[in-house]
């Protein structure tokens, strides 16, 4: 669990089999403080935070989601130290060190982010003598390759270096489903992050499988959302840890390439991208959030895109009308997040070289106070959206359904009702990924030939229309890229990214007209003179960017014909 103590497990069940804890140096173990039964190295978790009274109250359900929950053990302190290399070899690798104190003693645990799985990582644990870390102390033959390709060999290799440290007081409780034996152990954190440079809070609330049907994660944590504001807490301590030990701001992610293979059905690589798709959306929250990297919303956005075209995509492979609810839900998400993008671009592409180059104007000036103004209420905006309680149902409602392969039914199926999948949504679904993959970049490809037809005399409606089928184009192509060599790809998706890129700065700036003719009567007020200033400013800032804009429009044609000579690499 992440940043769980070592499960107590009296006279109960082995607990999780999702976790393997060699054998403890020789000492007494504090009481109830047994090592999990063998099994394979990976944790199912989700963790909520939220307003440190919500989460209590969270967790003081009784029974969520239908679930008997016991009367919770007593709380704990614990104390973590997170080791890494000095140049964070562990970190880039994608893994995670810490030693934990656990009244008296000490458990060593290692996790990675690659187990595949929405709510998995991968983790080993074993016991040691103190909070100095000794990875020599693991058994498991993956931990020990893993750490000896970062590390090098024992004694001679990489020194590890305390990074950060976590103390939280934590309560723990158990919940159980008896008719299908699922137990989850539910616990909240309250605590301190901290580090040299500084310290924060920690207030969040973990569901870990212990045994049994992992869907049920999912349905407690739905459950606890209609009592409490809570949102998912995608970043682990460790993550935090790192930022806030860099002083940097939160890392992008930026879009994952599923791993698909030709003996895949369809079924199999829709799950993988729009897992990925989901992975991206989860990676990005922090940073688009905190607000001083801008790629945190756009690459947010660019995730939603992405997993909305998926939606069309696929939409044969699932019965009718179950994606539609969630795609009108991931529009609606991408279009609170607009007003921030558009200003990020606009400030930075727009603003930055007439204030370079025309320093000392005061009109300018003005104009950049408004432009700031206008990008925080953006970023309000977006804010208000992504700590929402609908951002929230939303993403646990997707991931429970892709996690749960609830595409395999009817709404009303999924519901319970005795209403069988759709036959045909099934035959699409098991058939061949490579035949599929064909039929729909085939597809794409003419929509976007047809679309840019007689190129030089396309209006301006018609190109932004050629931009948006390009834009699904890529999308397609790059999601099943990985079914075909990178030396036919690489032609292709360069052509075809150049050509987009070039359309996507001419709407850029089609957008900021828009958007300056707003600021400048929202910001102008009654202010004849400030609005003549503001105008002004902006008619310098729309001039300059016209005048780029035809220099991209004489390459334009150039760059059409290169894609559509490329040839398919289908």
């Amino acid at each position: 669990m992440n940043d769980s103590a070592v499960p107590p497990a009296p006279a109960a069940p082995a607990e999780s089999p999702a976790t393997t804890l060699a054998a403890p140096p020789a000492a007494t173990p504090e009481p109830g403080a047994a090592p999990p039964a063998p099994g394979l190295p990976l944790e199912i978790e989700l963790t909520l935070a939220g307003p440190p009274k919500d989460l209590a109250r969270a967790f003081a359900l009784q029974r969520p989601a239908d679930l008997e929950a016991d009367g919770g053990r007593p709380a704990r302190r614990l104390h973590s130290v997170y080791y890494d290399t000095a140049d964070q070899a562990l970190r880039r690798a994608g893994l995670g060190l810490r030693v934990r104190k656990v009244g008296r003693r000490f458990v060593q645990t290692l996790k990675s982010n690659d187990a595949g799985a929405l709510l998995a990582r991968g983790e080993w644990e074993v016991w040691v003598s103190g909070l100095e870390p000794d990875p020599t102390a693991f058994t498991d033959p993956s931990a020990q390759a893993r750490l000896a390709a970062l590390l090098g060999s024992p004694g001679g290799g990489q020194p590890l270096v305390a990074v950060f440290a976590t103390k939280v007081r934590r309560r723990t409780r158990v919940l159980r489903d008896p008719a299908s034996g699922t137990r989850i152990e539910m616990a909240l954190d309250d605590g301190a992050l901290e580090t040299l440079s500084g310290a924060e809070p920690i207030a969040e609330l973990e569901l870990e499988l212990l045994e049994g049907d992992r869907r049920l994660v999912w349905r407690v944590a739905q459950a606890l959302l209609d009592t409490a504001a809570l949102t998912p807490q995608w970043q682990s301590k460790a993550a935090r840890g790192y930022v806030l030990a860099a002083g940097t701001p939160p890392p992008i992610a930026k879009r994952a390439v599923p791993a698909l293979a030709a003996g895949d059905t369809v079924a199999e690589a829709m799950t993988r991208i729009l897992a990925a798709c989901y992975a991206q959306w989860a990676g990005n929250l922090a940073a688009a959030m905190d607000g001083r990297d801008p790629e945190g919303v756009h690459q947010l956005r660019v995730a939603l895109r992405r997993l909305r075209s998926a939606f069309g995509i696929f939409r044969s492979v699932v019965p009718a009308g179950t994606l539609d609810a969630l795609r009108r839900e991931v529009g609606w998400l991408a279009g609170e997040l607009g007003p921030a993008r558009d200003w990020d671009v606009f400030a930075g592409e727009g603003m930055a070289p007439l204030d370079r180059a025309f320093a000392d104007d005061a009109a300018l000036q003005r104009l950049g106070g408004a432009v700031a103004a206008a990008r925080e209420a953006g970023y309000a905006r977006a804010r208000a959206a992504l700590g929402g309680r609908r951002h929230t149902a939303l993403m646990l409602a997707f991931g429970a359904w892709l996690d749960d392969a609830g595409w395999r039914q009817t709404p009303e199926a999924s519901d319970g009702a005795d209403e069988p999948p759709d036959a045909a949504a099934a035959a699409v679904a098991d058939g061949p990924v490579g035949a599929f993959a064909r039929d729909r970049l085939a597809r794409r490809h003419r929509k976007a030939l047809k679309a840019g037809r007689r190129f030089d005399r396309l209006s301006d409606e018609d190109r932004h229309q050629l931009r948006i089928e390009l834009k699904k184009l890529r999308y397609v192509a790059e999601f099943f890229a990985p079914l075909y060599r990178a030396k036919r790809t690489k032609p292709y998706l360069r052509a075809l990214s150049r050509l987009q890129d070039h359309l996507g700065r001419l709407n850029d700036l089609a957008v900021a007209e828009a958007r300056l003719v707003t600021l400048v009567d929202e910001r102008g007020g009654s202010d004849a003179g400030e609005r003549r200033s503001l105008a002004m400013a902006a008619g310098r800032v729309l001039g300059w960017h016209q005048h780029i804009a035809v220099v991209e429009r004489a390459g334009l044609a150039a760059e059409w014909r290169a894609f559509a000579k490329a040839p398919p690499f289908w």
